[in-house]
């Protein structure tokens, strides 16, 4: 029984490390603990990185690092050089 338990306890552990990261720097972060339903939303349907990066006044630093890493080249994901420009 001891052996069962070390594993499961394992395993749960190891499944814990995948993908939660962002999450939890969401969920401790300061802007969720003012606005907690927006900002669980916006971890399942980001707002449009060129939203976040035009904004005035300019939003929080990690929040415009975030969005500078969701932006695509146009012209590499089948799109127009009217897009790219």
């Amino acid at each position: 029984m001891p052996r069962v338990l070390t594993i499961a306890w394992f395993l749960a552990l190891s499944l814990s490390q995948l993908g939660c990261a962002g999450t939890w720097d969401a969920i401790t972060s300061r802007k969720f603990r003012k606005d907690p339903f927006n900002s669980a939303y916006h971890l399942w349907h980001p707002e449009d990185p060129m939203v976040i990066l035009r904004a005035s006044p300019p939003r929080e630093g990690d929040e415009r690092a975030r969005a500078m890493h969701r932006l695509k080249e146009p012209l590499a994901n089948k799109l127009t050089q009217q897009d790219q420009d």
